[in-house]
């Protein structure tokens, strides 16, 4: 499945076999700004400029659960692999929220960016989780103290895609590049921030600026101009590129 969503505040499921959509979700009061499904594909978290986050279930189209708490809009989410734990950052203040959506109550509030939350990733074992901001940062935290693990990784432009390697512990894909996380980076008395510009790349990317699928840092296909990208996103073997001009590209990776 595929989640798309604009400013008509809909979000429209699409079964990316047949290419046909399959639900219109509708409830929110503003603009959508951020969806996440859960790793089965069951349920979609869908957050809004309104500053709820709605929970549903995405085989039947049904909302489940309506979040508030957040003082500005929502701008990234995570559902946790167990289903029962959501991350969610919001805008211009950099927050982050972890809820239990069984009692549809926050948890825990901590902050640590000094500008929107662009992306979130969780580790595979639920204890780690990734953030970016447009502030230029990477941070790495604890996710039941709330604390930051590492050092800040501080990028040439905003990172806007985070993925925890399921294959390598301490891997962490990004938009960018690959980052190292390894527990001998954690903060101490002598530890600075760090900037990341050559680090080695790996896997599949976009280049935002010029256009270009990427593999392993190298250009391997361009993109017609009315695709150019504006987000792009990797999930299994697909691809899709959402252009400026509006359109929607899937693409299969091999």
């Amino acid at each position: 499945m595929l989640a798309s969503w604009s400013y008509d505040r809909i979000v429209k499921v699409w079964n990316v076999v047949r290419c046909v959509c399959i639900h219109s979700l509708e409830g929110h009061a503003e603009s959508i700004s951020t969806v996440s499904f859960s790793e089965d594909d069951r349920y979609i978290a869908t957050g809004s400029y309104d500053k709820t986050i709605k929970l549903w279930d995405a085989v039947s189209g049904s909302p489940l659960r309506s979040l508030e708490g957040h003082r500005t809009g929502i701008s990234a989410l995570a559902l946790s692999a167990s289903k029962a734990r959501l991350i969610s950052g919001s805008m211009l203040h950099g927050e982050l929220k972890i809820w239990d959506l069984v009692q549809g109550i926050c948890l825990r509030t901590f902050e640590g960016h000094h500008d929107s939350v662009l992306a979130i990733a969780l580790s595979a074992d639920g204890r780690r989780l990734a953030t970016s901001s447009c502030d230029k940062s990477i941070k790495v935290w604890d996710l039941e103290a709330g604390a930051v693990l590492t050092r800040a990784f501080y990028t040439r432009t905003q990172p806007t895609f985070l993925a925890f390697n399921p294959s390598a512990a301490h891997s962490l894909d990004t938009n960018l590049g690959v980052l190292n996380v390894d527990p001998q980076f954690l903060l101490d008395a002598q530890s600075t921030d760090a900037f990341f510009d050559d680090v080695a790349l790996s896997g599949w990317g976009c280049d935002f600026d010029a256009g270009w699928v990427l593999k392993n840092g190298n250009r391997i296909c361009p993109l017609p101009a009315e695709y150019l990208p504006s987000q792009c996103h990797f999930r299994h073997a697909t691809l899709a590129v959402v252009g400026a001009s509006g359109r929607l590209l899937l693409g299969l990776l091999f």
